[in-house]
């Protein structure tokens, strides 16, 4: 049977657009191995591919994967870059959203789409976005403007971790069942309801059992919160060390100190 390793990106296989020699040999022995690797991030599409891209420079080997969760979970890529499932925000939550948000002093309000990433309002900065390669990425818009796209996801930056909290349980609140705010470091992502990481997994493998793939064990890897969905449906969960206390609870208490280490034992059959 095919066993399935899902990581994030950022703060787990990537550091900073980088990744280690070491990680990205380890993940290219799990696919060799006849096993399928699922990069699921809370970047964009755009961003996804961009941080591959990176990665594999940085490493100096290809760092690929067969299938991209991307947006927090709410749109599924195969290897290629074919977009096998999207749920975009409904185009009245982006509206009432933007509009809660917008004029704020302590947020920057961002949306993504399949095609392209847009700033609506930034008035925090983004000290190391060149070092992060993310200088001209976001586009300025208009709210008027982006009600005519299919917006993937809304990153929400917030720089005090208890008022991203706050923010993010409001703008649930707002969405009456609509939509879902998941946290991660720095940000919380307005999703389209029930869309996780952890709900595209289980999407990804009932498609893998309709082409007649046969799955044995699931494994996960992150180091935040919107990772925590994707713990809650794989047999072996896994939290990177360092990552909060609560992200390592919900991963019943299993950490790595890398990607490499935890690849390694799943091969080893640990």
């Amino acid at each position: 049977m095919t066993r399935l390793l899902a990581t994030d990106l950022d703060g787990t296989l990537v550091q900073r657009r980088t990744v280690a020699r070491e990680d990205a040999e380890a993940v290219i022995r799990w696919r060799e191995a006849g096993n399928l690797l699922v990069v699921a991030t809370g970047r964009s599409v755009s961003l996804a591919r961009l941080a591959l891209t990176d990665a594999s420079a940085a490493a100096g080997v290809p760092v690929e994967a067969d299938y991209v969760v991307c947006a927090s979970g709410t749109t599924l890529l195969d290897g290629a870059g074919t977009v096998l499932r999207t749920h975009p925000v409904p185009t009245d939550m982006v509206d009432r959203v933007s509009r809660f948000l917008l004029g704020r002093d302590d947020c920057d309000v961002h949306a993504t789409t399949l095609e392209g990433d847009y700033t609506l309002q930034e008035v925090l900065g983004r000290p190391g976005a060149g070092e992060a390669g993310l200088d001209d990425h976001f586009q300025p818009i208009g709210l008027e403007d982006l009600l005519a796209e299919d917006v993937t996801h809304m990153p929400i930056r917030v720089l005090d971790p208890d008022l991203a909290d706050a923010l993010a349980a409001q703008v649930a609140a707002m969405g009456e069942g609509r939509i879902d705010t998941v946290r991660s470091h720095g940000f919380f992502d307005v999703i389209a309801a029930g869309r996780t990481k952890g709900v595209s997994l289980r999407v990804l493998e009932a498609l893998l059992e309709e082409s007649g793939t046969e799955l044995g064990l699931t494994a996960a890897v992150g180091d935040s919160w919107n990772d925590v969905p994707m713990f809650e449906v794989v047999d072996r969960p896994c939290a990177m060390e360092g990552a909060p206390a609560d992200v390592v609870d919900a991963a019943g208490g299993q950490t790595t100190p890398s990607v490499a280490v935890l690849v390694d034992r799943l091969l080893a059959g640990e």
